[in-house]
C-alpha cells in the first residue's frame, strides 16, 4: 500500500479502512464493511474487518508494513 511506510500507525490504520471500503464498495455484491480492528506487531498492521455480502458475511485480515 503504498504512501504508507514510515507513517504514524494511526494514520495507517485511518488510511487503510478507507482504501478497503472504497475498494470492496465498489463491487455491487458488498453490502457494507463493519468491525475494522487494528493491532501493530514490530513494522506490521494488521487489521481484522468483516465484509457483508449478497453470500454472507465473511472476516478477512490484511497486513501492511509500516517501517
Amino acid at each position: 500500500m503504498g504512501g504508507l511506510i514510515g507513517q504514524d500507525p494511526g494514520y495507517v490504520a485511518s488510511e487503510l479502512q478507507r482504501r478497503i471500503t472504497a475498494a470492496l464498495t465498489m463491487d455491487d455484491r458488498v453490502r457494507g464493511i463493519s468491525d475494522f480492528t487494528y493491532s501493530v506487531k514490530r513494522e506490521v498492521l494488521t487489521a481484522t474487518l468483516t465484509v457483508s455480502t449478497v453470500y454472507g458475511d465473511v472476516q478477512t485480515s490484511v497486513e501492511v508494513n509500516i517501517t
